[in-house]
């Protein structure tokens, strides 16, 4: 599967984001386009607060979500308001 985004800087704590997924369409759904922003407060750098929607093949759904960040290790949870409401959590380690 073939995906890709782009991300911009608007402000300093502000970030655009939109991506295509399944570019090829492997899912007979795609492709599927997404965008959302990320705002990350100047005194709590290290906190990211996103707010998005999501395209799942059949309609667009609202995400949110929260990460934090320390040295290499970042945690991540975000939700999409999907039929059954899905969860994700998730940790990251940066090389």
């Amino acid at each position: 599967m073939l995906n890709a985004g782009i991300a911009w800087p608007a402000t300093q704590g502000l970030l655009l984001a939109a991506d295509v997924r399944d570019i090829t369409d492997e899912t007979d759904d795609g492709p599927l386009f997404s965008a959302g922003l990320e705002y990350r407060p100047a005194k709590l750098a290290e906190w990211a607060f996103r707010a998005g929607v999501m395209d799942d093949g059949d309609g667009h759904d609202q995400t949110l979500g929260a990460g934090y960040a320390w040295d290499n290790v970042r945690v991540d949870a975000a939700w999409a308001d999907t039929y059954d409401g899905t969860w994700e959590v998730s940790v990251g380690l940066n090389f």
